[in-house]
């Protein structure tokens, strides 16, 4: 194909397969899409329609501006979530992240060979935990490829240092790693890392940061003093969490109930919502769930302040219901 004939620039989009990690790069695609970029967003079929469904904040019809391609990851095994281990996390999909890594680089080096092919530029953003994306876009003659980092740039700061004076400043402590997450999927991590370092490193040629100046400058700052970045673009696209499209053709279905029903309730009234995301409920919580079902005064069968239970693992579950019987549909409680 003539050079002159080429299009201009590929963006291929390559997030974790996990809850939590496709969302950020699918409004990233979008919003790529919508300044005329040719987006196509790579991942194993279920998660694609798992991107799709849960899409928010835009025109559902804007999801045709994004070409999406099924990397064709082999069968794994899926065992079920089990709520009594004595770590929260979901191991029950290691063996999927583990046949993700292995078995989506050849369909995705395939798909960026035949993109380099039409396009002058191929650019791969891709999910951190996903380094095997650059190594693949560095392949290219014309490709390359740059780490999206979905969680707030603080928390990369605490990972570097978890000490770090910024932390402090901003009354903010770091988790520990190994308090949120879990022996085995941080031999993943670190062994991913490993092999990477034995090739010569990830082939990057920068960073993109969920994140934004007002609420995260002096991180940002403090990222691209780090030796780590030194060398590295940075970028800051975030928060990439839109709530509204005040352009979308359905404007009306944009706000969802609650936020009209919210205000209504009375003023002694609570919403408690937990985010259980990477998580599966513990037998405390349980006990937890069920006394507050009962009711502080005893004489009330619903809770005064009802509990959203999100786990990804297991879509939405109701804990309890609500103390109000007219609640908007979909709310998820």
């Amino acid at each position: 194909m003539a050079v002159d004939s080429m299009e201009s620039v590929a963006l291929v989009a390559v997030p974790f397969p996990a809850q939590g990690h496709l969302n950020q790069l699918m409004h990233l695609s979008l919003l790529a899409a919508s300044r005329g970029l040719s987006v196509h967003y790579a991942a194993p079929a279920a998660h694609l329609r798992q991107a799709r469904s849960r899409l928010h904040g835009w025109d559902p019809q804007a999801l045709g501006s994004v070409r999406f391609h099924d990397l064709g990851v082999s069968a794994f095994e899926s065992p079920a979530p089990d709520p009594a281990a004595p770590c929260p996390f979901p191991n029950h999909l290691m063996s999927m992240w583990q046949t993700f890594t292995t078995a989506a680089r050849a369909p995705l080096a395939a798909l960026l060979e035949s993109l380099s092919a039409t396009h002058r530029r191929v650019v791969v953003v891709h999910d951190r935990l996903n380094s095997f994306a650059a190594v693949e876009a560095a392949r290219l003659s014309n490709g390359e490829a740059f780490a999206l980092q979905c969680v707030a740039i603080s928390y990369n700061i605490g990972w570097l240092d978890a000490e770090h004076p910024l932390l402090r400043d901003n009354g903010l402590r770091f988790h520990p790693i190994d308090a949120c997450m879990s022996k085995e999927f941080l031999e993943y991590v670190f062994q991913t890392e490993k092999e990477m370092q034995e090739r010569g490193g990830v082939p990057t040629a920068g960073m993109v940061m969920n994140t934004c100046r007002a609420l995260e400058g002096d991180f940002m700052d403090a990222i691209a003093a780090h030796p780590a970045f030194k060398d590295q673009n940075l970028f800051a696209v975030g928060p990439l969490n839109p709530l509204l499209d005040a352009s979308a053709r359905t404007p009306v279905k944009t706000r969802h109930d609650c936020m009209d029903w919210l205000p209504q309730q009375p003023p002694p009234s609570g919403v408690s919502l937990r985010r259980l995301s990477w998580e599966s409920k513990s037998r405390s919580w349980r006990r937890h769930s069920r006394a507050a079902s009962r009711g502080s005064s005893g004489c009330c069968a619903r809770p005064t302040v009802p509990t959203y239970s999100r786990s990804p693992a297991r879509a939405c579950t109701t804990s309890c219901s609500l103390s109000s019987p007219k609640r908007p549909r979909g709310l998820g409680w």
